[in-house]
């Protein structure tokens, strides 16, 4: 009775319009249907690709259909409370992947990751349901972590010689067109010799290649960090490996009319989030001789492998880590590369790749040949043949 009386006095000290809150555990909340609709409305016009976007969309289905549901089909309420979150952790537990197995680490982490996005984003903030999801969702980040360290793949410049092959074989059995052959050679050299991201390069526009200096500049809102921070202004430098220089100079002459329809788009319509699957994606998903299996490693070779290679080939050539860094796209780690690293002159940064890569050859003896018109000539004075 004391007790009760000191909580009342305290409260009538309070300015007026504020009440202590007291909260019963095990509180359920109630998520009008309008509330989900609107959420996933939202989703539909954020700039991610439709894949992800239909990734988003069935995991929440999947959680929503979990949740009690009260009320009219017009004017459903979704229930959640603490137990509706162990419900669905347990009902995760019990889904099965394509092959029949359980669910991955990453697979189980991202679903539970779009779950507390959704609950925050609709007013449902309670400690005890996002706390308990974020918990969840750090040990299977943490387990992810090291499985991935354990089953790390080696790509190697075999297994890219062998897909350049397998192209090659599948445009002279009659199997793709000349247009679709020369787009592709000019995509897979860009991956491999700039190891920045797949989305990254399927998003590429003729007017980011100088072929006069051999570089592209790469813009800020065609880049991963950049999107996140709707980047407009600036761009980054990167070197042009020679082949790619010449596949795409061969590409951008012969079919012109091609890229002018998408608007100077090598690779993607940007209005149909076509690079996530990119058109390769697709072209190996109908062609199994370009499915190329990895010689040291299980699984095959994939357009998002490209990354791989380009740093395992860096660093198995002693490259400098902090231009390999900013070649890739990697966020800096320290200070010191944030303020001043990242500001290293593109002369230094030229140096270092051409000596990494610049002899590097991808192209077989008949694409090089395709192409040999668009490589940079040997410079120099001829050597005089003797007479006998």
């Amino acid at each position: 009775m004391g007790e009760a009386m000191v909580k009342d006095a305290y409260e009538a000290q309070l300015p007026a319009g504020i009440q202590i809150v007291r909260r019963a555990s095990g509180e359920r909340y109630g998520i009008p249907a309008s509330e989900i609709e609107r959420y996933l409305n939202e989703l539909e016009l954020k700039d991610i690709s439709e894949k992800h976007k239909k990734k988003q969309i069935q995991f929440l289905k999947e959680f929503l259909s979990v949740l009690p549901v009260l009320g009219q089909s017009s004017e459903q309420i979704y229930v959640v409370s603490a137990v509706t979150i162990e419900e669905y952790l347990e009902y995760l537990e019990s889904l099965k992947g394509k092959d029949g197995q359980s669910l991955g680490y990453k697979v189980k982490k991202d679903r539970i990751a779009t779950v507390r996005r959704f609950l925050t984003a609709v007013g449902v903030n309670d400690p005890e349901i996002i706390n308990r999801l974020k918990a969840v969702e750090t040990e299977l980040r943490r387990k992810w972590k090291m499985h991935v360290a354990m089953n790390t793949k080696t790509v190697t410049k075999e297994d890219i010689d062998n897909l350049f092959r397998a192209l090659e074989d599948l445009f002279e059995d009659y199997e793709i067109k000349e247009e679709q052959y020369c787009k592709t050679l000019a995509f897979l050299l860009l991956l491999a010799t700039t190891g920045r991201r797949k989305e990254e390069i399927a998003r590429a526009h003729i007017s980011w290649f100088d072929f006069e200096h051999n570089m592209i500049k790469l813009p800020h809102s065609a880049t991963k960090v950049g999107r996140q921070l709707k980047e407009v202004e600036g761009f980054e430098i990167l070197p042009l490996h020679p082949e790619a220089r010449a596949c795409l100079k061969m590409y951008t002459t012969k079919f012109r009319y091609a890229i002018e329809a998408n608007d100077g788009y090598l690779f993607a319509v940007p209005t149909r989030k076509s690079e996530n699957p990119t058109f390769f994606d697709a072209l190996i998903k109908k062609h199994k001789s370009l499915r190329v299996k990895l010689i040291y490693s299980p699984g095959t070779l994939t357009a998002g492998m490209f990354r791989k290679f380009f740093i395992q080939f860096w660093y198995e050539k002693g490259g400098n880590e902090l231009i390999l860094k900013k070649l890739v796209g990697h966020s800096p780690s320290t200070v010191h590369e944030l303020h001043y690293a990242r500001g290293l002159h593109h002369k230094k940064l030229f140096e270092e790749y051409n000596r990494v890569f610049g002899n590097v050859r991808f192209l077989t003896k008949k694409q090089r040949a395709m192409v040999s018109r668009y490589l940079p000539r040997k410079t120099g004075r001829r050597k005089r043949r003797r007479r006998r």
